[in-house]
């Protein structure tokens, strides 16, 4: 059936019958029916990390990617879906100098190979230092839909093995909208038409910079930053399509790791481990020495028995 409006709760049917003969009652011939009808779609969302850890060393920033993909589901579509993706910019206390976390670039977002329109309040990051083929691998950037089918393979297998890894907390810097002192920016994209078929999805890659040396004075001994932005999504149109179970939001992390820390031993285990060693060599003497070892006794008797084996061949051979 074509035509009917998404969102529409039932069709009226107004039903008549005629006949030759004169009808007694011509309004037992009319007869209006109601069909319910049902929407069949829902929404969710998944995210990842280009990479699940970065290693940074001594560089002062550190690029990275975040990937998210919007999926509809079901063979109603869905016309207007807003993408809200919030992304740790600030880091903000009272009476001090406010640190900027990181640099955001303008998104890269595609709904089935055709390109999205994305904002934030915040200003992005010039665009000249990141081209189209740094944020989008696929090297036939022409065929937007097959640059989605790269960018989304398996996203929800990735992310489930992403959520393996926990960095040790006593070396970490966990940098999210939940942290205090930090401060977020959203950046919101509008999707849609998703089309009828039964899985539609578009795909948002945000690239960012890490400044991680204008982290100095939050990091401390901390030598791993742990970023996490979170992604949702909300069906706009038509406005009376009800969510079902599904993800209808996300968070994606991103670790860097710096240089390993090696651990330093105190100077009192060293003195101490001396000390140790020089008592357990003394003992080791005392005892030698009550056993005998050092004394000569049984030299001085080899040597007499020597003498006196000698003097009889002596006696033997004049004789």
């Amino acid at each position: 059936m074509s035509g009917v409006k998404v969102g529409t709760e039932y069709l009226t049917f107004n039903i008549s019958a005629y006949t030759k003969s004169k009808d007694k009652n011509l309004h037992e011939n009319f007869q209006q029916l109601h069909l319910n009808l049902t929407t069949d779609a829902n929404i969710s969302i998944l995210g990842k990390s280009e990479e699940d850890v970065y290693s940074y060393f001594k560089a002062n920033e550190m690029k990275f990617k975040q990937i998210y993909e919007v999926q509809k589901v079901g063979l109603s579509s869905v016309d207007v879906a807003e993408i809200d993706i919030s992304i740790p910019v600030q880091w903000f206390e009272p009476n001090r100098k406010k640190i900027n976390l990181l640099e955001l670039y303008s998104p890269k977002a595609y709904l089935n190979g055709q390109p999205l329109s994305c904002s934030s309040s915040i200003r992005f990051h010039s665009e000249d230092d990141v081209q189209d083929e740094d944020i989008l691998d696929d090297e036939s950037k022409p065929d937007m839909q097959n640059q989605e089918s790269q960018e989304t393979r398996d996203l929800s297998k990735i992310q489930n093995e992403a959520k393996g890894y926990q960095p040790p907390a006593n070396r970490t810097l966990f940098l999210n909208c939940s942290t205090p002192n930090v401060v977020c920016n959203t950046v919101k994209c509008t999707a849609g038409p998703f089309e009828s078929t039964p899985q539609s999805s578009a795909v948002i890659a945000i690239m960012m910079t890490l400044k991680i040396s204008d982290l100095g004075t939050l990091m401390g001994k901390k030598d791993i930053v742990h970023l996490t932005t979170s992604g949702s999504v909300t069906i706009k149109k038509p406005e009376n399509l009800n969510f079902i179970a599904g993800n209808h939001s996300v968070t994606v992390s991103s670790i860097f790791i710096g240089n390993v820390q090696k651990e330093v031993v105190a100077t009192w285990i060293i003195a101490l481990a001396i000390i140790a060693g020089i008592l357990l060599l003394m003992l080791l003497v005392i005892g030698l020495m009550k056993a005998g070892f050092f004394e000569r006794r049984k030299k001085e008797e080899l040597k007499a028995l020597k003498a006196v084996d000698v003097g009889v061949v002596a006696d033997v051979w004049h004789g």
